[in-house]
């Protein structure tokens, strides 16, 4: 007698994307509120009610809401695209190439989700949980920027005068969201314009 095969599981493709789909709504609409009316403030219920579906599900989805503000940095950074360009950022070997890659993660970030991390960096000055999680995600860009930092340092391309710490200070303070919002929201620089005269800044501040 043959074996019996174990059935395989079940899925339903139409389900799935349903859930997906509930789930950009659920993010769509949090994202929303918390930029508007503010992270402290917005609620579950509100969060739920704007994206049309029951609060159950909202819970069901994500469990809370600082898990719904985690998913939103998570699709933050893949939709700036600032893993893929870190790594084109590493294989290249040209550095002033490589300083204007690292602009464009930041131009990226300030195009695509600026409002997010602004209102995270606001909401982190009542919140203690926020705040540890602004510091969290500053260091982690700082970390990155000294990684990119040292291999300059290993070729010899650094000014006599910048060592490795100062070197990433002045990158990491350069490429902050804060000079992007003065520069393009507030000055009304374009884009391009932002990535060329950071770029070009950079390097002078700090190649030989």
């Amino acid at each position: 007698m043959d074996p019996v095969k174990p059935k395989r599981p079940y899925r339903s493709h139409r389900r799935e994307r349903q859930a997906r789909a509930t789930r950009a709504a659920i993010l769509g609409a949090a994202q929303s509120l918390f930029v508007q009316r503010g992270y402290a403030v917005t609620t579950m219920e509100a969060i739920a009610q704007d994206a049309d579906v029951a609060v159950q599900t909202v819970y069901w989805a994500f469990g809370s809401k600082r898990a719904i503000l985690q998913a939103i940095l998570d699709r933050w950074r893949a939709n700036a695209e600032i893993d893929e360009t870190y790594i084109a950022l590493m294989a290249e070997r040209d550095p002033v190439r490589q300083l204007r890659l690292s602009v464009r993660i930041s131009r990226n970030a300030g195009e695509k989700v600026g409002e997010v991390t602004e209102m995270l960096r606001v909401a982190g000055a009542a919140d203690a949980e926020l705040r540890a999680l602004w510091h969290e995600l500053n260091e982690d860009r700082r970390n990155g920027i000294r990684g990119f930092i040292q291999t300059l340092a290993d070729r010899g391309l650094l000014k006599p005068d910048c060592d490795v710490e100062r070197a990433t200070a002045i990158h990491w303070t350069m490429v902050s969201q804060d000079v992007y919002h003065l520069l393009v929201t507030i000055s009304g620089w374009t884009g391009e314009e932002y990535e060329d005269w950071l770029a070009e800044s950079l390097a002078t501040l700090l190649l030989r």
